[in-house]
């Protein structure tokens, strides 16, 4: 990170320019010329910090609930889309609701992975995220429970959190151990020294040099460790610097330096916190010559803690458990040119144990840590570390972790540290898992290499101590299989008599694979057992009750499934018990069966009755069924449908909503019925045909019916249907309308003399009908009296149909009759018509419209006259008048 500033921007020591905060562990600042700041080697923007306690008090113990707090602090310039990640750690189970924060959103995936994302973090901005576990059943003693986050945003890389806050040992994932960790193997103190001040911006470690000895000190401990103290003495030829010894938190605690002795105090130091010790010293000048070499010297010490619960203890350079106690140590020169001295630590540890053995298992994930060190005089630069992933693992992605530098690839593994200062740590973590049906016995061997640009590359050591030669990490592999039973049935609850399906799923979770699996189902009493189906192995014996299932070898990861249908004949509760052995050790037995309870009751009973209203209608008139579908039985019915196969004399209009029509058939979705419960839909449709006609329809659902007779329900409508007159309908559907069926009056024969359409524009013109009556046929009539019923109907069904009330009637002269309308409103389209009777004489007639449809009107027409019970139909094509 690079910035040119005003010329009048002062620089000095490690510090920016206001407004811009400092950064975190392994940030160096150099002043490029007066006026360019660069700031390299910057390892986060973003601390994450996690501890965790036990809400129970005490050890670590099954069921007992703990909690995770991790602190994100932003160390440098404001972050956007920060985004949280943390998984629920092997051995533990989730506390629902239990996550909460103080900014952002959380989230909870599947029970197992928590997020928080949604907000912004600003300079030296604080956010506290927490949540909840309970430590499963079952959990074996000295089982570590291991759980490490990430933070990632933006504007950074993802950030692992970090157990003991401190940047410069790496990032440490926070680990409880059940059955507690002993204060003597919980309580560390890690001590490194670096340099402060370049007296002669030689580069190296001189003589005149500041340097800041460091001792972080740690209770991992199941409880509080109290009364504690720490002696140190600086080494002969350094001289402390006034003033500078402090302790962090200092609230309660104290250090002095008087002359080369260091002390200092710790009332109490809390489970899972930590205080840091730090104090500044001088490099002599002259340089001291304690060796016999005037020009360099090796400054070495060890510093020692005690406390109440603890024996005395001897401070860590490295800050590994698993390779004893190293002092501190620094090389300076009394002037020039200084070089490196480095060295290379790697241990392993189980970092999830599957089956909680303690034990290195296939499927188990064990963790690397690398501790690169400089106790040189000057920096090591160029650093790259290597390490190839062991033979029968595999690498866990996203698991590499440096303190300082960046992971330039994964396979193999390869760091690019850097550039070390004297005095430098810098720790690496990778996880791998052991592959499947890895042999006992196997010896897992790793072994990394640091180069550099000025020092000679060197292979990491395993034990601390190079002296005895610089031998590779290794563990040995454990053979054992942890197989765990699932049973199931299915319906629950279940009709009496109906088929019920038990499955038993038996699956090794490994690491190894299982021999000779043997499943034993005790079945209920009263059943009748109809099929066994095992997916492998030599089938299933009966017994006494019980089915004993061969299921052979089951690998790693591998399951088999015994599938069992019985049924019973009796309504109550039935307990279905199955467990599994092998011949292969299993270390968490508690897994290895199950039970299943059902209740058998009635069932699901189904049943459908179907009604009609009207109970009859004219043809065109609406029908509407109403199909009532009720449950009878105790069970819940799914799958409900009902299907009305509708008859051809009644054409589909609509149906409630889930109810679908194809092709004269209606289908209506009803889904779930609980026991005694009722549903309806209802379906309209119209009436085509005349004649008599019966509506049938079913219902059905999943289950299987034990009275399938009641599940069909019909409605019947009857025919007959006469015509009903004077509502321009063909009701008898007999094509006839009103006055023009028989049923409605006597008909006589209407002559039509002359009709012709007279266009007034492209589309429309006037109708006139000129014609005579049979004789007789209308004799003595006079519409003032009776009124008249016009009906003209063409050939595509259109129908103009009205009465002309008496009282539109006037007598012209004697028996000649005629209305008029110009507005063509009181019997549409006709305009006027008129009427004359003549003694011993035909009748005759004269009809005009007003506009109507040349589409409509010049094809063949039916034209009805009636009076009274007389009717008078004739049926013609008009002509185009020219």
């Amino acid at each position: 990170i690079s910035g040119t500033y005003g010329i009048s921007t002062t620089y000095s020591g490690n510090s920016l320019p206001a407004g811009h905060a400092n950064p975190g562990a392994g940030g160096t600042f150099s002043d490029v010329d007066s006026k360019t700041l660069v700031v390299t080697g910057l390892h986060v923007f973003i601390d994450a910090t996690k501890t965790v306690v036990d809400l129970n008090g005490g050890t670590v113990q099954p069921g007992d609930i703990l909690e995770y707090t991790v602190v994100l602090i932003n160390q440098f310039d404001p972050v956007t889309n920060v985004v949280f990640t943390d998984t629920v750690p092997a051995h533990t189970t989730y506390v629902p609701a239990s996550i909460t924060t103080t900014k952002g959103t959380t989230h909870v995936t599947g029970s197992t992975t928590l997020s928080v994302d949604g907000f912004g973090l600003a300079t030296s901005e604080q956010v506290t995220i927490t949540f909840r576990v309970t430590v499963n059943a079952g959990t074996l003693a000295n089982t570590i429970i291991s759980n490490q986050g990430s933070v990632d945003s933006t504007e950074t890389t993802p950030e692992p959190t970090d157990a003991d806050g401190n940047d410069a040992n790496g990032d440490q994932p926070t680990d409880v151990v059940v059955g507690g960790t002993p204060p003597d193997v919980g309580l560390t103190a890690q001590k490194t020294v670096a340099s402060k001040i370049d007296a002669d911006t030689s580069g190296s470690i001189t003589a005149g040099d500041t340097m800041t000895y460091s001792v972080v000190i740690s209770n991992a401990s199941d409880q509080t460790i109290t009364n504690l103290t720490f002696v140190d003495v600086i080494p002969a030829g350094l001289t402390y610097v006034g003033a500078t010894a402090a302790v962090v938190p200092a609230s309660g605690n104290t250090i002095s330096v008087v002359g080369q002795n260091v002390s200092a105090a710790i009332a109490s130091l809390a489970v899972n916190t930590s205080v840091t010790l730090t104090w500044d010293i001088t490099i002599d000048t002259p340089l001291v010559d304690l060796n016999g070499t005037a020009n360099v010297e090796v400054f070495t010490n060890q510093g020692t803690i005690d406390s109440d619960q603890t024996v005395p203890k001897l401070t860590d350079a490295d800050g590994i458990a698993g390779n004893g106690s190293q002092p501190t140590q620094f090389t300076a020169v009394a002037s020039g040119a200084g070089t490196p001295t480095v060295d290379l630590q790697k241990t392993v540890r189980l970092f999830n144990d599957v089956d909680g053995d303690g034990l290195y298992d296939p499927g188990d994930t064990a963790e690397y840590t690398l501790v690169f060190s400089n106790t040189g005089s000057a920096a090591a630069t160029g650093v790259v570390v290597t390490n190839p992933t062991p033979a029968n693992t595999t690498l866990v992605a996203n698991a590499v972790v440096t303190s300082q530098g960046t992971v330039a690839t994964t396979n193999p593994i390869s760091i690019n540290v850097g550039t070390v200062a004297p005095g430098g740590v810098v720790t690496i973590t990778f996880r791998v898992t052991i592959n499947s049906g890895v042999a006992a016995g196997t010896i897992i061997t790793c072994q990394a290499n640091v180069s550099g640009d000025n020092f000679t590359s060197i292979p990491s050591d395993n034990d601390g101590n190079p002296g005895n030669g610089r031998g590779p990490t290794t563990f040995v592999v454990d053979n054992d299989a942890d197989l765990s039973l699932v049973n199931t049935g299915s319906p629950n609850p279940v009709a009496v008599g109906a088929a019920l399906t038990y499955t038993i799923t038996v699956t090794n979770n490994g690491p190894d694979a299982a021999l000779n699996v043997v499943a034993t189902d005790t079945l209920p009493a009263g059943v009748t057992v109809v099929s066994t189906s095992p997916s492998q192995g030599t089938g299933c014996t009966a017994g006494m009750g019980t089915l004993v299932c061969g299921l052979g070898t089951l690998a790693p990861s591998g399951s088999a499934t015994i599938t069992i249908v019985v049924t019973s004949a009796d309504a109550g509760s039935i307990t279905n018990s199955a467990a599994v052995t092998s011949g292969t050790s299993d270390p968490n037995p508690g897994n290895n069966s199950d039970s299943e309870q059902t209740t058998v009751a009635t069932g699901a009973d189904l049943s459908l009755n179907k009604t009609v209203s009207p109970a009859s209608v004219p043809v065109g008139g609406m029908l509407t069924y109403t199909l009532a579908v009720r449950n009878n039985g105790s069970l819940t019915a799914t799958g409900v449908v009902v299907t009305d196969t509708l008859p051809v004399q009644v054409t589909f209009q609509s149906a409630s909503a889930g109810c679908e029509h194809v092709n004269g058939t209606v289908t209506c979705t009803i889904g779930t019925l609980a026991g005694n419960a009722t549903a309806s839909v209802t379906i309209m449709v119209l009436r085509n045909s005349a004649a008599a006609f019966t509506n049938v329809a079913s219902v059905d659902g999943d289950q299987t019916d034990p009275t399938p007779g009641n599940n069909g329900g019909s409605a019947g409508t009857p025919g007959g249907v006469t015509e009903t007159c004077g509502n321009c309908l063909d009701d008898d559907g007999d094509g006839l309308v009103d006055y023009e069926d028989p049923d409605c009056c006597a008909q006589t024969a209407l002559n039509v003399t002359s009709a012709t359409v007279q266009p007034k524009t492209p589309r429309s013109g006037k109708l006139e009908v000129k014609g005579t009556f049979t004789d007789g046929a209308f004799d003595r009539v006079d519409p003032r009296q009776e009124g008249m019923t016009v009906q003209i109907r063409n050939a595509g069904g259109q129908l103009a149909c009205c009465t002309v009330d008496a009282s539109n009637w006037r007598r012209l002269v004697r028996r000649h009759f005629g209305f008029w309308d110009s507005a063509v409103t009181i019997c549409p389209p006709v305009k006027d018509l008129e009427f004359q009777t003549r003694r011993n004489k035909s009748s005759r007639f004269e009809l005009r419209s007003g506009h109507v449809s040349l589409a409509e009107y010049l094809q063949l027409l039916d034209l009805t006259l009636r009076v009274g019970n007389r009717c008078a139909t004739a049926s013609f094509t008009p002509v185009t008048k020219r």
